[in-house]
């Protein structure tokens, strides 16, 4: 006999009802329970699921008792045997009918529903390259059993503007890896490692297979007058003009990588910024934290706005545990709507992202943003309200750590020199890179229209 563990919306409950284990043949309301046995017919649809879950958080808030007393008989293993389990919803916990219910929508993604076993499509607000899609529809399921070249782009690249991290990104296995039981490893390496020493004598030429040839900087550099080459090679992925969306349910199962001045990239880029270059056009990021120890512990997801720290920061969440969040492997959540985002991590939601009632484009004064008076054409959301693409990968230095006034970082952002200062403190930071802490692990990455 199987029971149902209660907190909040479980998996098991929520795939019981996909699965329709559960056969109702009625409820019986008490002043303050329900009773639901399993029949044998009329096996309950997705919808019907649904609606009771929503049904117990409505009676649940009208109410205000401090538990609800919800019963469910299975007789999976005997049909004589009328087997319950009781669990509450209990004020106690903290948890409203409203975190139940977004738990319940973290848990619960079906794709189609039914009805007399013909499919039908409710209209969803996402769209995928242009076209609508079907309300829960599931639009995009990355197991990483391969890398599929009609999904994914591998950068080869010198990093560049916006962020200006000290990275050569290649498409090279010292970077990346699929791993068997289908995961990818995504790590920063030495780029001497690679490419042997003199790589600082003679600079680097990606040649025709750089990726991006906006500027001649992003194929070719030799070093000059302080300039070095990026010391670091590591690998990132997209699927620009291959898979892009708009709006849409995001999670990610992954472990983040661990080591001074390394962050994950989980991002979501603009897919033809059409607002403007850079962060004019804005950038979702799913989940970012430092890999630095005394910073791990602290978890970032949000929207950046623009350049300067203000704009960088103004729509950034965070959550903070006792633990590093490069320890163990975590659902990353992002439900992006035409109205806001919300921020989850394991089911759990740390931030709401909403722009003022006259759109993020009031924001530009304070925060200081050039060029976003092209936002007024767009909704309230705006530069929000576009098709993004996904970006994965793993970056190292630059301006994605601010400056420190304790000397603890060993360059300034913006500095002529800051790259050559990066690489001279390796003593100090390659240690923490060592026994593969400095891996991203992305189990998978799963995406569902709204």
């Amino acid at each position: 006999m199987k029971y149902l563990k209660r907190n909040g919306v479980t998996d098991e409950m929520v795939n019981g009802y996909l699965n329709n284990m559960f056969r109702p043949i009625g409820i019986n309301h008490g002043s303050n329970h329900y009773t639901y046995n399993r029949g044998s017919k009329n096996a309950w649809t997705n919808a019907q699921g649904q609606k009771f879950i929503e049904t117990l958080h409505k009676e649940y808030d009208k109410h205000k008792n401090p538990a609800i007393d919800v019963r469910f008989g299975f007789n999976d293993e005997n049909p004589k045997e009328d087997a319950k389990e009781d669990f509450s919803v209990s004020k106690n916990n903290k948890e409203s009918s409203k975190e139940l219910n977004r738990k319940s929508e973290v848990n619960h993604k079906s794709t189609i529903s039914t009805k007399n076993n013909v499919k039908q499509c409710i209209k969803s607000v996402t769209h995928v390259k242009g076209k609508q899609m079907c309300k829960d529809q599931l639009i995009f399921n990355e197991n990483f059993e391969s890398i599929r070249k009609n999904i994914w782009n591998i950068d080869q690249k010198i990093a560049g503007a916006p962020d200006y991290e000290f990275v050569v990104y290649v498409d090279r296995a010292e970077t990346r890896e699929i791993m068997r039981g289908a995961s990818i490893n995504i790590k920063p390496v030495l780029i001497e490692d690679i490419f042997g020493p003199k790589i600082f004598e003679d600079g680097i030429d990606l040649g025709k297979n750089c990726t991006e040839k906006t500027k001649p900087q992003d194929c070719k550099m030799k070093p000059d007058a302080g300039f070095m080459v990026p010391p670091i090679a590591s690998a990132q992925m997209n699927t620009k003009n291959k898979f892009s969306f708009r709006y849409g349910f995001v999670e990610i199962r992954a472990k983040l990588p661990a080591g001074d001045w390394i962050y994950p990239i989980l991002y979501l880029n603009p897919m033809r910024e059409l607002y403007g270059k850079l962060y004019e056009s804005g950038q979702i990021r799913i989940a970012f934290t430092e890999g630095n120890e005394i910073n791990n512990q602290e978890l970032k997801g949000g929207i950046i706005l623009g350049l300067n720290t203000k704009a960088r920061n103004y729509g950034m969440r965070n959550i903070t545990r006792m633990n590093r969040w490069s320890d163990t492997f975590h659902k990353y959540q992002l439900k992006w709507t035409p109205e806001s985002f919300f921020l989850s991590v394991d089911g759990i939601e740390y931030g709401i992202i909403e722009p003022p009632i006259a759109g993020f484009v009031s924001l530009t004064d304070d925060l200081k943003i050039p060029n976003s008076e092209d936002w007024r054409s767009g909704s309230p959301l705006a530069p929000f309200d576009k098709e993004m693409y996904l970006q994965v990968g793993v970056g190292v230095g630059g301006f994605n750590f601010d400056d420190r006034l304790d000397g603890s970082k060993p360059w300034r952002n913006g500095e002529r020199l800051q790259v050559k200062k990066f690489y001279e403190d390796k003593d100090n930071w390659l240690p923490s890179w060592k026994d593969g802490k400095n891996t991203l692990n992305i189990d998978y990455i799963k995406i569902w229209a709204l």
